[in-house]
């Protein structure tokens, strides 16, 4: 049973690892590219904004109703009696039938129900040019979709960027915590031979053994960082139903950032901030357009046609009323707002001062994107200088280390300076897969910024 115990622990990580897809930067934010659904949320924005275009485009069209009117009254809605005028006999030459009813009674019971349907087709020719700048109004907005797009999705592959490489970073103190841990175990052995051979007491072996417990408890943690990292990354890249890891061979080749410089006056004409700024300046443009189109005159032509059917009529009355009717006619209104005026002329100043807000915040996101285009080139080359006394420190730590255990070895040298050193040199090696983390990232960064 031991055995087969033995066995699957060993298999356990072969397994593991199988399951776990490695990607690299590339592929992580390829995948974004396609699931990540703050990306999704951006491209729907854009097709309702399309949407909101055809709709604007729909106003330069004829407007058509139909109006549709049925009755059936619960009486008859013409209802008279009395009796036919005596100078009915006037007409007797004329019409004997007519002048036979003078003075004989009449009753007169008409019309209970009906219908009547009208079609209306009117062709707006000006409305203030209302329908122009709406049009013009609804273009904005998709181009403002679309800037928002690109906006958030480099702000997501900036940030999947930084994910992946604090990963990597992660991954690298892992394996400077193995490194120490070795380390350590052979120190242990010495230390242990040494106090078997009465040389040194066993407080140094207790101390070695503190100093492992530590690094243990470090590589937990770190461990579970590498985690929640991981599924941060998989949910940031639409694989949340997946195991992922990044890898690890990362070129950090020594490099001056000195190529990738911009003018940061250059490099705001195409950031889309600046851009969504000014779309904003052109938005506000054509709503004081609009409200002065509002108090305006609007001019429109169209055509009605009208169908009448009455029912619940005598022979008698059919005779003389023809009970279904159509008609129709051509007719053109001019409308005249007089008093909007009042308070129109408000609504365009209030709108003329939104525009100067707009206008003011523009020149505003303007001299502060300059600002963190400089900000971020000067975050790059700190970032690049970092590396560079890192690689320094690590070098005197690794000499400092060699030098101190040689020293022990010696017994020219106590253990709890040994130990320091260690210690020295790993936090060294940390601050060097700090500076090198930190420098991709900003270097991602300030590529966004300016390309």
């Amino acid at each position: 049973m031991k055995k087969y115990l033995t066995i699957l622990a060993f298999l356990m990580p072969v397994l593991a690892s199988a399951q776990t897809t490695v990607l690299s930067l590339e592929e992580c934010l390829e995948s974004a590219e396609k699931y990540n659904r703050t990306l999704h949320n951006a491209a729907l924005n854009i097709q309702m904004a399309e949407e909101q275009k055809k709709e604007a485009f729909t106003k330069y069209f004829p407007e058509i109703s139909a109006n549709v009117m049925a009755f059936v009254a619960f009486d008859k809605m013409i209802q008279q009696d009395g009796y036919f005028p005596m100078e009915l006999v006037a007409l007797e030459q004329i019409n004997p039938n007519l002048a036979a009813l003078a003075g004989q009674p009449f009753a007169i019971n008409e019309l209970d129900k009906g219908m009547a349907l009208m079609a209306t087709v009117t062709q707006p020719l000006f409305v203030g040019g209302q329908i122009v700048n709406g049009n013009k109004l609804a273009n904005i907005g998709k181009e403002v979709a679309e800037l928002q797009s690109k906006l958030q999705t480099e702000e997501v592959l900036q940030k999947i960027t930084e994910n992946y490489y604090q990963i990597v970073k992660i991954k690298y103190n892992m394996a400077t915590i193995k490194s120490a841990q070795a380390q350590l175990h052979a120190i242990y052995k010495e230390v242990k031979n040494y106090v078997d051979a009465g040389v040194t007491t066993r407080n140094d072996l207790i101390k070695v053994r503190l100093e492992l417990q530590q690094l243990s408890s470090d590589s937990l943690k770190t461990a579970n960082a590498h985690h929640v990292m991981c599924l941060l990354l998989a949910q940031q890249i639409g694989k949340a139903d997946e195991s992922i890891d990044v890898k690890e061979g990362i070129d950090f080749r020594k490099e001056d950032p000195a190529y990738l410089y911009t003018s940061p006056d250059e490099a705001v004409r195409y950031r889309e901030e600046l851009a969504l700024a000014q779309k904003n300046v052109d938005a506000h443009k054509l709503k004081v357009r609009m409200e002065v189109g509002k108090n305006l005159p609007t001019v429109a032509v169209g055509v009605s046609l009208s169908h009448m059917s009455l029912g619940g009529l005598s022979d008698g009355a059919k005779s003389i009323i023809d009970s279904k009717s159509n008609n129709g006619m051509a007719f053109g209104t001019v409308s005249l707002p007089l008093s909007a005026w009042w308070g129109g002329s408000k609504a365009i100043r209030r709108e003329k001062l939104a525009l100067e807000l707009s206008e003011n915040q523009m020149k505003d996101a303007r001299e502060q994107l300059i600002i963190d285009t400089e900000a971020s080139w000067m975050a790059l080359e700190e970032a690049h200088l970092q590396i560079g006394i890192a690689i320094t420190s690590v070098m005197e730590a690794r000499e400092n280390m060699r030098m101190s255990y040689d020293k022990y070895r010696m017994g020219t040298e106590i253990l709890s300076d040994l130990l320091e050193s260690e210690t020295l040199l790993r936090k060294s090696e940390d601050r060097l897969s700090e500076a090198r983390a930190n420098y991709l990232i900003k270097r991602a960064d300030y590529i966004r910024k300016t390309r």
